[in-house]
């Protein structure tokens, strides 16, 4: 199938009016511009622009989702990285419409998606009969065009589809489509729940089933269309019984969620074939995996072998006992999850636990959680399943402590080994995988082989967690699995902000324990600091002076790199928190309460703000 065109739908000024960009423009306007714009249908998979393309026309989303790729690597159309979604009621192609100027990207429909065409010829007659209202929209337009510049990735909004299939043959889909809708959160409208056998009773018997080929797959598309404005969500609930309406609700569907019963490894003989052809067209950017656990007290431990069965763009372990993980995957769903980022910063990290236990105190929940460096360590912690106070008495007891005093070692590669590090964080998360854990998680490592950041989301905690947090210098690099050396997130990436953005939609909370402060020496007129056997002939000089220390000259140095990037997370974070932590020393492992505490006091004053809208 190819792009179509398609006649104007009932009431074809009312889908103007409905459009963020055309509201204000007047009946009269209105009017006129539905007389002019063009509709078409995009099947599921087909490329409406390509990079390159001459740009002359403006689309807007009616019905459906498309992506916009870049392509770094000279792949194929739409094979690039995916740097925006474009919903229902938003619009593509301004930079066409306002300048002539050819494609940059290219855009490719997810699912079938109806689309309202406007060119610039069909826009310039439009401005000479109307053209106060046609000043207005493109005023408008060039202020989006100016905020598109602006951002980086755009995951756009929630999606108005969802479509829910079963994976595994012993899953009860109804039954978990009714839990999701009884906590879905919609601003906008009702949950529309939709069976093949619903659809038949309205549209007539067979309409579910009817074939691209067939009139009634037009007017059915028509129809569901029409559904998809009149309500907030819709959620098609696919059956192995029907294949035709599995793949009708798949080409549907804005996000796509594989649901089967994850308590133990997947079979043959319990996977559902029916899925695989449903999805043979579907982009894998919007494909969820949704793991159903019967036992809660078991820790899922077979997910990667589910996550081999199809390229997902994420995964979600839901206890059947949990309405709290049934929630979480709600407000994903809905684009309203929280993350959380916790930076790296040495002994001031303990201050997160002051701002996770605050954050649960305020009512605040707790999505998704990433780190880097210490940071990551107590997101890990926390995604693990300890409590705040659990996690104050392993870090009262486990790496910080006992770090200085027992790792030293010829410095060949880094002042201290890392024996009781590994031991430590082997105590305290086993051999548990990431993607196994209940609360999804990331942390961040800097490649020093290749020069870039890497993003932990799968594979051993206590591996992982362990890269994320060593020093240069410090601590000896980890080995990645192809043997490229890994140290310090921070290096690159102290408050990874992008990373929770890139992958969650909703609000990003992020944590920096950084210093305010720089190194200084307390001395003036020196021209170098002096030796230690000079400062040690008077320990009163010593104490005024305050010298910088090996460790702190090495941390702050390796902080420099990722000091611009801090700086853009604080613009990018909804909520940026930077307790008032200068008073301890980054080394200061012994202040563990006091730090959490204090950091935990800051957190409260600015959660309460934020929520009344005092802050963004």
């Amino acid at each position: 199938m190819t792009v179509q065109r398609i006649p104007p739908p009932q009431g074809a000024r009312a889908v103007l009016a409905s459009c963020l960009l055309f509201r204000d423009l007047g009946e009269d306007a209105l009017q006129q511009l539905a007389e002019t714009v063009g509709w078409l249908l995009v099947p599921g998979g087909e490329v409406l622009i390509r990079r390159g393309d001459a740009g002359h026309t403006m689309y807007v989303v009616v019905s459906g989702r498309l992506h916009v790729f870049v392509d770094r690597r000279g792949g194929a159309a739409g094979a690039g990285d995916v740097v925006r979604e474009v919903g229902r009621g938003e619009n593509i192609g301004e930079m066409a419409l306002l300048t002539g100027e050819p494609s940059s990207a290219t855009v490719r429909a997810v699912r079938d998606t109806q689309l309202i065409s406007l060119s610039r010829e069909h826009f310039d007659k439009l401005l000479e009969r109307n053209p106060q209202a046609m000043i207005r929209l493109a005023r408008m337009l060039a202020r989006w065009l100016q905020q598109s510049l602006e951002r980086s990735i755009d995951r756009g909004a929630a999606p108005a589809t969802i479509a829910a299939l079963p994976l595994s043959r012993d899953v009860a889909l109804p039954d978990f489509v009714a839990r999701l809708v009884e906590v879905i959160p919609v601003s906008d409208g009702s949950v529309l729940r939709l069976t093949a056998e619903r659809v038949d009773s309205c549209l007539g018997p067979g309409a579910s089933q009817a074939g691209e080929r067939d009139p009634a797959y037009a007017e059915a598309t028509q129809w569901l269309n029409g559904q998809e404005r009149e309500h907030g969500l819709v959620i098609y609930e696919a059956s192995a019984d029907s294949a035709r309406w599995a793949r009708r609700s798949v080409r549907q569907a804005d996000r796509v969620l594989a649901v089967a019963m994850g308590d133990g490894v997947p079979q043959d003989s319990q996977i559902e074939p029916s899925f695989f052809d449903a999805i043979a067209d579907r982009g894998t950017s919007s494909v969820d995996l949704v793991l159903l656990h019967t036992d809660g007290n078991l820790r899922p431990q077979s997910t990667s072998a589910w996550l081999s069965l199809f390229p997902f763009a994420s995964h979600h372990h839901l206890r059947l006992t949990s309405r709290a993980d049934f929630e979480r995957l709600a407000r994903g769903l809905a684009g309203r999850a929280v993350g959380v980022v916790l930076g790296g910063g040495a002994a001031r990290a303990y201050g997160h636990i002051g701002v996770l236990r605050a954050l649960e105190e305020s009512g605040v929940p707790i999505d998704h959680v990433g780190g880097t460096s210490a940071g990551a360590l107590i997101a890990a912690q926390y995604a693990y399943g300890y409590t705040c106070d659990e996690i104050v008495e392993l870090n009262r007891h486990g790496l910080a402590t006992r770090l200085l005093l027992k790792e030293l070692t010829i410095p060949l590669v880094a002042l201290l080994n890392s024996k009781q590090v590994k031991r430590n964080l082997e105590l305290s998360f086993g051999d548990a995988r990431i993607e196994d854990l209940w609360l999804p998680f990331f942390c961040v490592s800097t490649n020093l082989t290749r020069a870039e950041q890497m993003v932990h989301r799968d594979g051993s905690i206590a591996r992982w967690v362990r890269a994320s947090l060593s020093i240069p210098g410090v601590l000896p690099p980890v080995l990645s699995l192809t043997g490229d050396l890994l140290v310090d997130g921070a290096v690159l990436n102290n408050v990874p902000v992008d990373v929770m953005r890139s992958h969650v939609t909703g609000a990003t909370i992020a944590v920096d324990v950084s210093p305010t402060a720089h190194l200084a020496f307390g001395q003036q007129h020196r021209e170098t600091i002096p030796s230690w056997r000079h400062m040690l002939r008077d320990i009163r000089q010593l104490k005024k002076a305050r010298p910088p220390t090996l460790l702190s000259i090495l941390h702050r140095t390796m902080l420099l790199a990722s000091e611009t990037q801090r700086v853009r997370a604080r613009s990018d974070a909804d909520l940026y928190l930077r307790p008032p932590l200068d008073q301890f020393d980054m080394f200061d492992w012994r202040a563990l309460e006091q730090i959490a505490a204090v950091a935990h006091d800051h957190a409260m004053r600015e959660i309460a703000r934020w929520k009344a809208g005092v802050v963004q």
